[in-house]
């Protein structure tokens, strides 16, 4: 108060503690109280808490004698958890609350009384209390903390109580969801996963940002990053709400679209579905394109006849299929000349006309190719003909088999002979072979080809160290489908193992029976005369041989010597002629009376 004068009265006291005029205790020593609904938020009731966001708590007590009386009061977020109690301590002489761990960080604090802050006397009071949460405050997954108040008085009467129906949990986790990401395009298409876009062109991307344990938005600001074909832009969410805005490259393809949160200090996580977090930008500044051929099966010989072409086609603006159409051409890959070419409709069999993969599908008819074309090297390509709702026309990605503007390309088949060798296709006329010995060597081949051909067969001699030297080069020739033989003669000329071996142009190889060839031995004289054969035998062969020649020639001396015993009669002995010619004739009459018809060879020998 004050004087007449205006004089304030000094060292009246004041209502702060220590500094009463005077103070005395009326009432019983009673202790505190806290009743059983005492702890509250001041929005709603949470069971998760997130770090960075200011909550609001309030917490009744009573106290018989006044707010003067209490000696200390502490509110524990973890009231369950001695160990790590998150503590915070509130001075009744100053009013003011101190944080006893770093993981609660005080905003305001306050005692209130029913109606304004509670004077000394006030019996019914409640502490009033803003804090935030650390970003490391350790996340106990599905355990609970319990908050609860623990009030001591000036008597040493104390009084504490655990709140479990406001028990919560932790959780630093963000995320972006996928279903809220929504596209504004300047210029394009929207798709079911993305979004069709001209290249270099505008387009917006927005989306929220929220706790995933909770669904709760931050009341923080935190950078986001978006990300198209390796560009990154980071904008701030505000309030859970992002936008960005985002240009498509300047080619084309079909790139991914993705975000994530970059604002997170430790302890924080980037929850965001990352199988989800991505919107596909088709950047179409090309029309219709095939993308795989799958029939006919890439590297098969086509033959000249009617083929099915199926085509993958990647259209994501829209295709056109009314100007579908194949075109086909065959050319010598000698000299590059176009034989035969032609078109055909197509058919797409997919149920949409936007798509990566569309199928399209026609015939291709090679019938009208002669015999003769084939004989030379071919390649028949093919290139898809159409336009998509934009009027682009089909381009061409491929380059099969190094044909510009074609999808597909394939190999005609090659009628030429072809020639194959067994590798047991290799005989020998004899094996027991010395030095200096000749025996035939044959060799069999088979024209496996498509054409009658001549092929060179190479006959070589391998000995056993792996050197090799040519015996002959024999060309051969084979009609289609048949096998011809040719033959060598060989003559060893080195002893030791050895063999041959018979090489086609094509690399194909055959070898024959390894033999071990000796070497030549100087004959006896009973080798000389018989060779190889028995000596015993021999001389038994040899005596029979004399003894017929024996036989025959004392025959041949006999039968002489009886025909010059008549020859040598004497006519000068005085024999008269008449009478040896009837004494003769009467001799050749009883012959013929004797035999009848005798041997007329006798009389003609005698005459």
């Amino acid at each position: 108060g004050s004087d007449e004068a205006g004089h304030v009265l000094e060292d009246g006291g004041t209502s702060e503690r220590y500094n009463h005029l005077f103070m005395y205790e009326i009432g019983a020593d009673a202790s505190p109280l806290i009743p059983d609904d005492a702890f509250r938020f001041d929005d709603e009731a949470r069971t998760v808490l997130h770090p960075g966001t200011l909550y609001s708590a309030s917490i009744d007590l009573q106290e018989q004698n006044g707010l003067s009386d209490l000696a200390s009061v502490e509110f524990h977020l973890a009231f369950d958890r001695p160990a790590s109690p998150m503590a915070v301590s509130y001075d009744v002489d100053t009013g003011n609350c101190t944080s006893l761990t770093d993981l609660v960080i005080v905003d305001t604090c306050r005692m209130r009384g029913p109606v304004l802050d509670a004077h000394p006397f006030e019996k019914d009071m409640t502490l009033e209390l803003s804090f935030e949460l650390a970003w490391y405050t350790p996340d106990l997954g599905d355990l609970t903390r319990v908050p609860g108040m623990v009030i001591v008085d000036r008597g040493g009467n104390e009084a504490r109580a655990g709140f479990d129906d406001a028990a919560w949990t932790f959780s630093a986790e963000l995320e972006m969801p996928s279903e809220d990401v929504e596209l504004l395009l300047s210029q394009g298409t929207m798709l079911e996963d993305g979004a069709r876009l001209t290249p270099g062109s505008r387009f917006e991307v927005s989306g929220a940002l929220q706790f995933a344990a909770s669904e709760e938005a931050p009341e923080f600001d935190c950078e986001v990053e978006v990300s198209l074909a390796g560009r990154s832009t980071k904008v701030l969410a505000k309030n859970g709400i992002w936008t960005a805005e985002m240009y498509a490259p300047g080619y084309g393809g079909t790139l991914p679209l993705t975000w994530g949160v970059a604002c997170l200090p430790e302890g924080g996580r980037d929850v965001t579905d990352e199988a989800s977090a991505v919107r596909w930008m088709v950047v179409d500044g090309l029309g219709p394109a095939v993308v795989e051929v799958v029939s006919p099966l890439p590297g098969r010989a086509l033959e000249p006849t009617t083929y099915e072409v199926t085509l993958l086609v990647e259209e994501e603006g829209g295709l056109d299929y009314t100007t579908l159409e194949l075109t086909w051409w065959v050319i010598d890959d000698a000299t590059g000349d176009q034989l035969r070419d032609g078109r055909a409709p197509l058919q797409l069999l997919s149920t949409t006309n936007v798509g990566l993969r569309l199928e399209v599908q026609g015939t291709m008819d090679l019938s009208g190719l002669d015999a003769s074309m084939l004989e030379e090297r071919l390649t028949v390509a093919v290139a898809l003909e159409a336009r998509d709702f934009a009027g682009n026309e089909a381009v061409h990605l491929l380059s099969a088999r190094g044909q510009s503007g074609a999808d597909g390309a394939w190999a005609m088949e090659w009628y030429r002979p072809e020639f194959d060798i067994a590798p047991t296709a290799v005989t020998y006329g004899s094996l027991g072979l010395t030095t200096g010995d000749q025996t035939v060597v044959e060799a069999a081949v088979e024209n496996v080809g498509s054409l009658d051909g001549e092929v060179e067969v190479r006959f070589e001699i391998v000995q056993l160290d792996g050197s090799r030297t040519l015996l002959r080069s024999q060309p051969l020739a084979v009609a289609q489908g048949a096998v011809g033989t040719v033959a060598v003669d060989w003559k060893p000329e080195v002893s030791g193992a050895q063999w041959i071996e018979v090489v086609l142009p094509n690399g194909d190889i055959a070898s024959g029976p390894v033999v071990d060839v000796r070497v030549e031995e100087q004959a006896e004289l009973s080798e000389r005369i018989f060779g190889t054969v028995d000596p015993m035998l021999g001389s038994a062969v040899a005596l029979v041989g004399v003894l017929v020649v024996t036989l025959f020639l004392l025959l041949i001396s006999r039968a002489t010597s009886r025909q010059g015993s008549r020859d040598e009669y004497d006519w000068d002995d005085g024999f008269d002629a008449e009478d040896y010619e009837d004494e003769h004739d009467d001799e050749f009459d009883d012959e013929e009376d004797a035999s009848g018809s005798a041997d007329s060879a006798a009389p003609a020998a005698a005459g």
